[in-house]
């Protein structure tokens, strides 16, 4: 413990961490609140989805939120590419459409299909069909992550709307 924590460190202290029985590094309950006020504050709607997600997270909807940012996601991505396709299809079609542009590195193409196939594959899907019942600082990670593809692609759509140069 005393490799991870110290006094002087505010953000890992010995209050925020402790040892479980089997000897191991973890957070304790005032790390584990530590850690949900880091996600709260962190925490970044895009200005364009605040009024259809701020409400849904307000209430604790968190599912619901997440499948909002889910369609405003896939419409945007429908919208780039003028396809009728959805979940990882899309992805496929937004990362061919991005490709033939010549805009692109290879390795950046790799890293935004990886980014958008895991944001649909391992939190839209998860939400697209269920209600689940999410610990808010399960939910506010993922809101995280899916805000930022969020803004991921409406930057792509800002770049394939400038005149190449």
């Amino acid at each position: 413990l005393d490799e991870y924590a110290s006094d002087e460190d505010e953000w890992v202290s010995r209050d925020l961490l402790g040892i479980d029985p089997a000897g191991t590094v973890q957070l304790t309950d005032q790390g584990w609140t530590a850690l949900d006020a880091l996600w709260t504050d962190a925490l970044g709607v895009p200005e364009r989805a605040r009024p259809r997600v701020e409400p849904l997270v307000e209430q604790g909807l968190y599912d619901t939120a997440l499948r909002e940012l889910g369609v405003l996601i896939e419409s945007r991505i429908r919208e780039i590419t003028s396809s009728e396709a959805f979940g990882l299809k899309l992805v496929d079609e937004l990362i061919d459409k991005l490709a033939h542009t010549g805009r692109f590195q290879n390795a950046g193409l790799k890293m935004v299909r990886g980014e958008f196939r895991t944001a649909f594959k391992f939190v839209r899907n998860e939400f697209a069909h269920n209600l689940v019942d999410l610990p808010k600082p399960r939910a506010y990670a993922l809101l995280g992550r899916m805000c930022h593809a969020l803004v991921e692609v409406d930057e792509l759509a800002r770049v394939l709307m400038e005149p190449a140069g």
